[in-house]
Parts: structure tokens; C-alpha cells; sequence
């Protein structure tokens, strides 16, 4: 639980009485949200309510720092962010039993890139070639490691190395900045480059602050989960929304099992009309059926 690790956290290195009162508030009304994942029938629709319901709470001003009487936390605290939504992303993954084959693995990972032979010449890399490769940053992500042995034809010693594939990407926020896209964008081309069965997901509050929302053919899909022009409650998530990311994760790991499932750039809440993508590996003025060379990364 990454929220919950971060409320740890924050208690274990808080000095000031007050604040630690106030993480143990926190930590009380986190309870509930945690035991919805937890639960093995909870609905999208309950974490959806748990959730709202812990925002709440966290936007209430007594946490905030007030400077008069050096209480609370400020605005640039993790506390604040968007790390809960973290833990709503990992209750739909971990609903799918590919998490639990030989290999795969979730949470914040790094994937291997740019692969390259070792030696600036023939003659350094031929008489014992290795192969480097580059690694991210860790990434909330679902990745397979991947061990490889190699040898030189003729010789008996094998070289081993273990690479990781990214397969699913998450990214987080309460409303991502254009410089975030920027940087998803940057991410995804990265791991598309590596694996054509790689998919790209925003996970976000609400698209407010978004200025460029356009990644052309990128397997990039943004997800609003409210609705920033709510007047009632507009700190309520939308299980609508949440439903569409649960399928879209059903739909990146089995498209054979859930091939009903509209794709689309952007989903914000309340519901728009989907826009379909733009059809990859096909050549412009190509008819469909018709023979193409087999195309190699």
C-alpha cells in the first residue's frame, strides 16, 4: 500500500506533536480505503466512495501548514499529491492473475533500453562482446524480467544478462502540467520502441491544468476521475470513469477476451464521446489484406 507507507512514513520522521496527531487522524480515515482493496468483493464503485471520502477528509484546511501556530503540512507535501491514487491503480492490476506469472512484476520498476555491444571496435568487442543496455527511472508499471545467454559461435562460455520489458505504464496525478506530458510522451516512445504490446495510462484527478493532450500514435490513454464542473461535490470520483480504467487494463492484458472495449485518447469525467485512434502499422493510401513486408524494430 504506497499511501499507506507514506503516512508511516511521515509519522516515524514528524517531531511536532500536533502533525502526529493529525497523521494518526489520517491514518484512521485512510483505514476504511484500505480495507475496500482489501476486501475481495468490493466493487469499483465502493472504492470509488472510500476514496472520495478520504479526500475529504485530506482537503480539510486544519491540515494545511498554517504558519501563526507551525501546525499542519505544506501544500507541497506528498501527503497532498496524488500517491493515493496509487493504490486504487494496484487494486484493479492486481485483480488480474497475470501478476502472478513467472517473471512478471509490479510496482515501481525500471525497463531495460537502447541497447548496444561493449568496445568502440571490431576487434575490442569480437573478443569478448557484451551487450549494455540503459535503464528508466522506476516507473509505476507492470514489467517481465527476461534473463538471455549468449555466446560467440564456436565457443562454450556463455554470457548471461537479464533484461525488463515494460508492458503497462502508469502515471499519476492530481492534474498533470503540460511538462508532465511531455515527459509521458518521452517515457512511451521509449517502451513502444521495445514492445508493440505496451500500453501507456494517466491516472488523474482532473485535466484542468493539461494544455497538450495529444500524443498522435502512442498507446497513451488519459483518465479524468472528476468532474471539475461538479457543483455538489466536486471532490466525488467517478466510478463511471474507474470502470473504464478497469476495463482498459482488462483489455491491454487479454484484447482477445475483451475486444468490445472502445480505445481512446482521453476519458474524462463526466463521459465524453470516445475518439477512436488512429490505426498503427498500416502504410497511408495501403488497403487492407493486401501483402506488406514483414517490418522488424
Amino acid at each position: 500500500m504506497y499511501y499507506s507507507d507514506l503516512l508511516k512514513t511521515s509519522s516515524k520522521q514528524e517531531k511536532s506533536p500536533v502533525n502526529k496527531m493529525y497523521l494518526s487522524e489520517l491514518k484512521l480515515k485512510w483505514k476504511s480505503f484500505q480495507e475496500q482493496i482489501e476486501a475481495p468483493g468490493a466493487s469499483n464503485a465502493d472504492l470509488a466512495e472510500a476514496l472520495s471520502t478520504y479526500l475529504g477528509v485530506i482537503h480539510n484546511k486544519k491540515f494545511v501548514f498554517n504558519k501563526s501556530r507551525g501546525t499542519g503540512f505544506h501544500h507541497t507535501s506528498a501527503l497532498f499529491s496524488a500517491y493515493y491514487l496509487h493504490d486504487l491503480i494496484s487494486a484493479l492490476l492486481k485483480r488480474n492473475s497475470i501478476v502472478k506469472e513467472p517473471g512478471m512484476s509490479w510496482g515501481f520498476n525500471s525497463f531495460s533500453y537502447d541497447f548496444n555491444l561493449s568496445g568502440f571496435s571490431p576487434q575490442l568487442s569480437s573478443l569478448s562482446p557484451e551487450i549494455f543496455k540503459l535503464q528508466t527511472p522506476p516507473v509505476l508499471s507492470l514489467t517481465q524480467k527476461i534473463d538471455f545467454q549468449y555466446r560467440i559461435s564456436g565457443k562454450r562460455n556463455f554470457t548471461k544478462t537479464e533484461i525488463v520489458m515494460p508492458y503497462l505504464l502508469f502515471f499519476a496525478y492530481k492534474s498533470p502540467q503540460t511538462e508532465h506530458l511531455f515527459m509521458i510522451e518521452h517515457y512511451a516512445r521509449i517502451a513502444a520502441d521495445i514492445s508493440r504490446a505496451v500500453k501507456v495510462f494517466i491516472v488523474c484527478e482532473t485535466l484542468e491544468d493539461c494544455q497538450k493532450c495529444e500524443f498522435g500514435d502512442l498507446p497513451i490513454s488519459i483518465f479524468a476521475l472528476r468532474d471539475q464542473n461538479h457543483k455538489t461535490n466536486t471532490l466525488q470520483l467517478s466510478t463511471e470513469i474507474i470502470d473504464k480504467l478497469d476495463l482498459a487494463i482488462k483489455e491491454a492484458l487479454s484484447p482477445v477476451e475483451h475486444m468490445g472495449i472502445v480505445k481512446t485518447v482521453k476519458i474524462n469525467a463526466p463521459a465524453q464521446k470516445p475518439m477512436p485512434r488512429k490505426a498503427m502499422g498500416r502504410k497511408p493510401g495501403r488497403k487492407p489484406g493486401s501483402s506488406t513486408r514483414k517490418q522488424t524494430r
